[in-house]
Formats: C-alpha cells, sequence, structure tokens
C-alpha cells in the first residue's frame, strides 16, 4: 500500500499528447488504491465478526453463510440470496450486543 501511495504523487500533465500515459497510470494506481483499502475494511469488518462470533451468519437477514462461499470469500457478511439481489454493496453492522444489520 505504501508503494501504491508513493506512485501517486507522480500525476501527468493533461494535454493532448503530453503525459497521457502517466495519467493512465497515476488513475490506475488510485483505483487500486481503492481497491486495496476497500478489501481491508471488508477483512478488519469479517475479523470483528469472528471475535463477535458472528462470522458466518448474514448481515441482512441472519441467515447461515454456505461454507463454499465462506472458502471463496473469507469476508463475505451476505448470504447468496443477499448478494444476488443487489446487497452486495451494504454495509454490515453490529450493535454489539448481537444486534447486525446493514446500511
Amino acid at each position: 500500500m505504501a508503494r501504491l501511495e508513493e506512485r501517486l504523487w507522480v500525476k501527468g500533465a493533461y494535454g493532448h499528447g503530453k503525459g497521457d500515459l502517466l495519467v493512465v497510470g497515476w488513475e490506475f494506481n488510485l483505483a487500486r488504491g481503492q481497491q486495496v483499502e476497500e478489501e481491508i475494511e471488508r477483512i478488519e469488518a469479517a475479523l470483528k465478526r469472528v471475535n463477535e462470533r458472528s462470522h458466518g451468519t448474514c448481515a441482512g437477514y441472519g441467515q447461515a453463510i454456505n461454507p463454499e462461499r465462506l472458502e471463496a470469500l473469507p469476508y463475505s457478511a451476505l448470504w447468496m440470496a443477499c448478494a444476488r439481489s443487489g446487497q452486495a454493496d451494504l454495509v454490515p453492522w453490529t450493535d454489539g450486543e448481537g444486534t447486525i444489520g446493514v446500511t
């Protein structure tokens, strides 16, 4: 992540024929950095669910998440029905007292 952040300090100038490849590279690095940060957030949320003993339970409806899905996506907070219904972008939360939900 630190190496990626270093690369974001160099940005080419916009303009026809001037730095176009540098701009594309900068934008790619910016997007990749955002993806990495989002993945880290999902992993940290999954670790929190493990500590709260709610890992493996859908944050949307409380259904058990299929073990094969958890093997493929260990940080998954949603069972397949929720993920397929477009709720995959929802952020799971817990109040620390066992109540879980999504926002």
